[in-house]
């Protein structure tokens, strides 16, 4: 790898539940023709079964990407490299922090289990830990939510995406994210629906302006439940994406309960695009 490939890190458990995430992490490397890392830690010193691991061959023929009997150089012509890599350490945790500092993605893609009350209090969530201790734009594919991409055959379901906003109005970095993944995958044509949760008197400057390839729209909700607010309203317009920034934990209150983009991946029904801030 190049410093300049864009580099797209998928941690993986190994299990079959990760399939949709891992084709969202390999249809963005391709369409940025970086490289993806496929990396699984092992905490013990049994041998990892990657049979449950969609192959990047397999998926990229069954997307009609490359012929059946494709050859090397045909996937070469693809510019998109591939590392499988395993790693033991301590934690899933330390280990994915350990290959982040050794090789900086530009992206981490995750799957990851909506835990809540209970369950997240004695388990807690390793996709939130590593996304909240690295510091690296991170994609969530909440298991059982809808994907950004269709693993049976590569198509890009991007069309509609929330992005709450404060009393700033909107950060630039979820713009500018926003632009980076939308051009990975090949879309052009988005409507982006804006959120403010508070008073309508409070709402920020949202001049964004309509451009030929997206387009805006802006609501406003009264809420004491700001991550549920935002939940909500991207089930109420049909959100395929909801993208927000995250400026880690910053309080007390963030400590014991998580930040507001982790109360919203919780219970979020779409993926979710969280850039840190700061």
């Amino acid at each position: 790898m190049t410093m300049s490939t864009p580099i797209v890190l998928f941690p993986t458990d190994l299990s079959g539940e990760v399939g949709d995430a891992f084709a969202q992490a390999l249809r963005i490397a391709l369409g940025m023709k970086g490289a993806l890392e496929i990396l699984h830690i092992t905490t013990d010193d049994a041998t990892p079964n990657w049979a449950a691991q969609p192959t990047v061959r397999e998926t990229l023929v069954r997307w009609k990407v490359l012929p059946d009997d494709a050859t090397v150089d045909a996937f070469h012509a693809l510019g998109l490299q591939v590392k499988v890599n395993g790693r033991r350490a301590e934690s899933p945790v330390d280990g994915v922090l350990a290959e982040l500092a050794a090789v900086p993605a530009d992206l981490v893609v995750m799957a990851t289990h909506a835990r809540h009350g209970l369950e997240r209090v004695t388990q807690g969530s390793v996709s939130e830990a590593i996304a909240r201790k690295s510091g690296r734009t991170t994609l969530f594919a909440p298991i059982g939510a809808s994907s950004l991409v269709v693993p049976a055959d590569g198509r890009v379901q991007l069309q509609h995406v929330l992005i709450p906003m404060d009393a700033g109005g909107v950060a630039p970095q979820a713009i500018a994210g926003l632009e980076r993944l939308a051009s990975a995958v090949g879309v052009e044509r988005l409507h982006v629906h804006l959120l403010f949760v508070g008073k309508r008197e409070e709402l920020p400057d949202t001049a964004l302006g309509q451009t030929e390839r997206w387009s805006w729209s802006t609501e406003v909700r009264e809420s004491n439940d700001l991550a549920a607010a935002i939940n909500d309203a991207a089930v109420a317009n049909s959100c395929d994406l909801i993208v927000m920034v995250t400026h880690g934990h910053d309080s007390l209150g963030d400590a014991l309960f998580g930040s507001t983009t982790e109360r919203v991946l919780r219970y979020a029904k779409v993926p979710v695009l969280s850039i840190p801030v700061g």
